[in-house]
């Protein structure tokens, strides 16, 4: 396989399981690293390249039309629905897709944002992914609930089954959870605030 692209609505732990797969020989691995890139230079990815992005799923179009006959493999992440929006429910004190799918999209009220509006970005963004997934030739559904089987379906389907042991091990790091520092928070916050001052004012 030439690229590797791994996508679901989020919260699956695939920031960590980007830095696993960088353990595959041959392969570079990276998780969301070309979210501020624009039109074309959003999917531009170097060959024999994992990338592992949720926010994909709003591009699935353009990388269904530059992918998905050149030997690259589309990866769809399956979880509980309504276990990834308990999780995205507790997490609207930060900036990020939620706010951007309710407020942005929806243009919903501030008190509006709850599990209804999360199950609807999922129930989204898993539709989008089952129609696109059948103009792609190499195609493979994963449960992350199980880890180790996810990874070795993945790899076996790159032909890389002989990392599987490096790629495991480093899973075990606890240095790749993805953890939200105090920094990170503070930053979280002066954004909140900033904008709130800006939107009250305008």
């Amino acid at each position: 396989m030439k690229n590797v692209f791994i996508i679901s609505p989020g919260r699956t732990a695939t920031f960590a399981m980007s830095k696993a797969l960088s353990c595959v020989s041959g392969f570079t691995s990276s998780h969301e690293s070309r979210v501020s890139f624009l039109e074309d230079e959003r999917i531009n990815y170097p060959d024999f390249h994992i990338e592992l992005d949720n926010r994909l799923s709003f591009y699935m179009p353009q990388l269904t039309k530059k992918y998905s006959k050149t030997e690259s493999l589309l990866v769809i992440v399956n979880r509980d629905r309504k276990s990834i929006a308990e999780s995205y429910n507790k997490r609207w004190r930060k900036i990020n897709i939620m706010k951007a799918f309710s407020q942005g999209i929806h243009m919903r009220n501030l008190d509006s944002n709850n599990i209804d509006v999360c199950l609807a970005y999922v129930n989204y963004v898993y539709e989008t992914l089952d129609y696109f997934k059948n103009d792609w030739d190499n195609v493979l559904e994963v449960d992350f609930s199980n880890l180790n089987a996810a990874v070795e379906q993945i790899l076996k389907r790159v032909n890389k089954i002989e990392d599987l042991d490096n790629v495991l091990e480093e899973m075990k790091n606890k240095s790749n959870l993805n953890t939200t520092t105090i920094k990170s928070k503070l930053a979280d916050a002066r954004f909140n605030f900033k904008n709130l001052i800006k939107d009250f004012f305008e």
